[in-house]
């Protein structure tokens, strides 16, 4: 729970706090599930496969696996250190996954799947042109946004504290919030016969137990390598 590593770290290398960086867990149940995704398809252009950035399009639409490519900073620092001159794709890995169908989707086969996310890019692009239309505006477009600085922030942002889960109903959030503190309980629990010396002690799932301090024994000599 909270917010993943990479997004923790691409934070500090932009020196950015945009909520933008951040993911944060959302709690939808199948009906919501259209709306989320036409708010990751619907971007700032005519039509969604115009957006110049990364994309899960092609996958939805044609069930192809998405590439992109991870960037192994820890080789890229070896090198580094050991002398050696390195380029911004000298340590870049091809990585590609499969998108997981949608909880309200699942039943369908993919040639439905497809024809779904097909009706859904066609419903986003007739919506594009009567707003614009009616508002008398045109989309960023994709070549005014390759035109931005990858790292500028909006001139306003919200400073209040980050919620502690989307939710599309407020009972759903209630329901969360009871489980995460049933959660934080057991894992306080767990820690605390832990740190008496019960090493039988099962933490929840999905947790990492504390680490343990290191000692010995005070005015003994340390033991002498093997």
């Amino acid at each position: 729970m909270g917010y993943p590593l990479r997004w923790i770290k691409a934070g500090r290398l932009y020196e950015t706090t945009s909520r933008s960086m951040h993911s944060r867990l959302l709690l939808r149940p199948s009906e919501e599930l259209n709306n989320m995704l036409r708010g990751i398809i619907a971007r700032g252009v005519r039509k969604p496969s115009e957006w110049p950035g990364a994309s899960a399009l092609k996958a939805l639409l044609k069930g192809v696996p998405v590439v992109g490519h991870w960037f192994n900073r820890t080789e890229a620092y070896r090198a580094k250190r050991r002398g050696g001159k390195v380029g911004p794709w000298d340590h870049a890995e091809e990585e590609s996954f499969e998108l997981a169908p949608l909880p309200c989707w699942a039943e369908l086969s993919a040639e439905e799947r497809q024809e779904k996310a097909q009706a859904l890019v066609q419903d986003i692009e007739r919506e594009t042109r009567e707003r614009f239309a009616k508002e008398g505006k045109s989309p960023l477009g994709a070549r005014r946004i390759m035109n931005q600085h990858p790292h500028s922030e909006p001139r306003n942002t919200k400073r209040s504290p980050a919620p502690l889960v989307h939710a599309a109903s407020p009972e759903e959030w209630i329901t969360y919030k009871r489980t995460w503190l049933y959660y934080v309980d057991c894992y306080r629990e767990a820690a605390n016969r832990l740190k008496k010396g019960d090493f039988t002690v099962i933490f929840p799932e999905g947790s990492i137990p504390p680490r343990l301090p290191s000692f010995r024994t005070h005015g003994q000599p340390r033991p002498a390598p093997a």
